[in-house]
């Protein structure tokens, strides 16, 4: 009853979601199934989180409030708040929002992004697509918290169709940040490429969970190259020591907040519309 009793807050905080990752995380811990580094990570999480009251501290998206049950985002949690959180991306889109009005975030999870971009004063309106009936409620939920419930739009699913639902969009005026986990490879085909092609568009790239991975990558460059110049976004480098909140953390602590979990070096293309690429 003991560790009943300790998952169900966590459950009404956090959602089915998060609490059944906690309960992986715990029993895989228990066991020695995977090193004690992912829980170690998630208490600076759920600690952090508490301290800053789920509202993110520093940086680009500075006063955004995560909901309760923000399932995606706790994993990355302390390096959100901190505002370092895929800081490189970030600052590339609020420099580049200063002349555009629209974000649609493909990919949404929970509203990070396509909340907060909002919120946070970058654009005047979003459209957020999420796969998850889950992540679209909280994309909701979201949307209430930081104010702005009636100028985030949430769709469900986004596949070569989606895109084409945006026609009545100004292109000119409209960031798009796709991520979705290898499947941007199809989403973007020649017809959605030629339709958002006055758009600014990020594109996380994921060719590591394909097989034929790097064969979609160069497809992807050919389908691209009529209409956008890419330039490459990577992350960086990282100073956890900048921040008094965690000064008396231990060295592995501050640092074990830097990682975002990837497999690979984070890697986005910036696809720039060619009409805006001369000189």
């Amino acid at each position: 009853m003991g560790l009943i009793s300790k998952l169900i807050p966590h459950l009404q905080k956090y959602g089915l979601r998060a609490t059944f990752k906690k309960i992986l995380w715990l029993g895989a811990t228990r066991f020695n199934i995977v090193d004690d580094i992912v829980a170690r990570k998630e208490k600076i999480n759920e600690q952090l989180n508490q301290e800053f009251d789920s509202t993110i501290r520093y940086g680009v998206l500075k006063g955004y409030r995560f909901p309760e049950k923000s399932w995606w985002s706790m994993p990355d949690r302390a390096g959100m708040l901190l505002g370092i959180y895929e800081q490189e991306l970030l600052s590339d889109i609020a420099a580049e929002s200063k002349d555009r009005k629209y974000f649609v975030d493909i990919g949404a999870a929970d509203g990070y992004y396509g909340v907060g971009c909002v919120s946070q004063g970058l654009f005047e309106r979003s459209c957020c697509y999420e796969i998850s009936p889950e992540g679209q409620e909280t994309i909701k939920e979201s949307a209430a918290l930081n104010g702005v419930p009636d100028r985030v739009e949430v769709r469900g699913i986004a596949d070569r169709a989606s895109i084409q639902q945006l026609k009545s969009w100004e292109m000119s005026q409209t960031i798009f940040l796709i991520d979705i986990e290898g499947a941007e490879f199809d989403i973007l085909d020649e017809e959605n490429i030629k339709s958002i092609s006055g758009a600014l568009v990020y594109v996380e790239m994921h060719p590591f969970k394909l097989k034929d991975g790097q064969e979609q990558v160069e497809a992807l460059k050919k389908r691209l190259e009529p209409y956008f110049k890419i330039e490459l976004i990577e992350t960086g480098a990282r100073d956890p020591s900048q921040f008094s909140e965690l000064r008396l953390m231990t060295d592995s602590d501050r640092w074990l907040i830097c990682s975002e979990w990837r497999s690979a070096l984070g890697e986005w293309w910036k696809l720039i519309p060619l009409a805006n690429s001369h000189g």
